[in-house]
């Protein structure tokens, strides 16, 4: 039980170059999964959504009835940019909701709060991440663990979403 809530659902999805679409049906069908996944998900982590600051910000307005959302465009609008949006009423109706940029257009925290309880995403597209930044993320997740960990009632929550990237050592990469 997380808050007054049995469930929380968690998506995660790579949108591949989202918001600067050329084509209206690739848009209007990534658009239609989007939409699905808000209706299922309390935490939903977006990845190359591309695009400008505004184009991002934008979006996440649209989203706005339903959920709460922040993203970060990547220095490179043809490149990178992650969004996280968290349930209005997550929590009940005191829910508390704020956002971190980790690094940019690459990662972002997120967390909603009320009485005592912390449901916190880190989104994560883990591509051309320097060290600083992945010790950034790294400590982000440390230490919200450790104050998810001292939540006596076990209600509090830390998950990490995203886009890996990754593969065992001497592992090649599959396209």
């Amino acid at each position: 039980m997380v808050g007054q809530r049995e469930r929380l659902a968690f998506s995660t999805w790579n949108m591949r170059s989202f918001l600067l679409s050329q084509n209206q049906t690739q848009y209007q069908a990534k658009q239609r999964i989007v939409t699905e996944l808000l209706i299922k998900s309390d935490v939903l982590a977006l990845q190359e959504a591309h695009g400008s600051q505004r184009d991002i910000d934008r979006f996440c307005e649209r989203q706005s009835n339903t959920h709460q959302g922040q993203g970060i465009a990547h220095r490179r609008n043809d490149s990178g940019g992650v969004l996280l949006f968290i349930r209005n009423d997550l929590l009940g109706s005191s829910t508390e909701v704020s956002f971190e940029v980790l690094a940019q257009g690459r990662a972002m925290y997120g967390e909603a709060r009320a009485n005592g309880t912390v449901v916190a995403a880190i989104n994560v597209h883990n591509f051309d991440l320097s060290e600083q930044e992945r010790a950034k993320i790294l400590k982000k997740a440390k230490d919200v663990k450790q104050e998810v960990r001292k939540d006596a009632t076990g209600k509090s929550i830390l998950i990490m979403l995203g886009d890996w990237n990754f593969s065992s050592i001497g592992e090649a990469p599959i396209r």
